[in-house]
């Protein structure tokens, strides 16, 4: 079913102009590693403001996909695979009018279909590597992606899939990739929309960091907010 709707939503991109996904995508990153995040388009054929807006989720997100950007199209035998490896786009007219529960409940269904943790990509600073392209995964980080951008784009579907409680959970779901794009989504929320809490919070972060001599709390946007997290309910 899932691969029905990623084939009503896709667009391929002919292979000379496939960028994999998440190439030249910069996630901002704290201190004096703070870079700008800039928009990726795929597509000549469509205007920047028509692709669902995947650059404010991750960094280095071809890498973590586990596929290498060379592979030809017709390898790819899923359309997930091909989203996750940016041989495909998704105009963002599309998702706006795909009920955001289309997205919600095959990513929560599925849950109990994932086996990737391993320590949770190593506090998901790698993930999907071993997963087989177009497996529960792969589809799995799409429909997520494909939320993330309805819900960028349309309030109310944040709303009804339960706000930021919602993507708060996921932070503990087995599978990194999932992890690791919500917690991307939800930092990217607050640099943006509460912007004075989130320096207030990373003051606290990095003073914590300091203290106890790990910088590794700063690495990511998943241990990021984590940090904020711990913080803010010890508060």
């Amino acid at each position: 079913m899932c691969d029905i709707l990623f084939s009503q939503l896709c667009l391929k991109v002919p292979h000379s102009t496939v960028m994999p996904f998440g190439e030249g995508v910069k996630q901002p990153k704290v201190l004096t590693r703070t870079d700008e995040i800039r928009n990726t388009s795929a597509s000549e054929r469509l205007p920047k403001q028509a692709s669902c807006s995947w650059d404010e989720l991750m960094e280095e997100t071809d890498s973590k996909s586990g596929y290498h950007g060379s592979s030809p199209i017709h390898e790819i035998a899923s359309m997930a695979a091909s989203l996750l490896q940016g041989q495909a786009i998704v105009p963002m007219q599309l998702v706006a009018r795909v009920p955001a529960a289309l997205l919600y409940w095959p990513l929560i269904q599925l849950a109990g279909a994932a086996t990737d943790n391993i320590a949770l990509g190593v506090a998901v600073g790698s993930k999907g590597r071993g997963n087989i392209p177009g497996a529960t995964s792969d589809i799995r980080a799409t429909l997520l992606l494909l939320l993330i951008g309805k819900c960028t784009a349309d309030p109310k579907a944040f709303q009804d899939v339960g706000g930021e409680d919602f993507f708060r959970a996921l932070l503990e779901d087995t599978d990194s990739r999932v992890a690791y794009y919500s917690s991307a989504f939800l930092l990217k929320r607050m640099m943006t929309e509460k912007p004075e809490k989130y320096q207030h919070m990373l003051q606290k972060l990095v003073f914590k960091a300091q203290q106890s001599n790990n910088e590794k709390l700063l690495e990511n946007p998943y241990l990021q907010m984590c940090g904020i997290f711990q913080l803010s309910n010890d508060l």
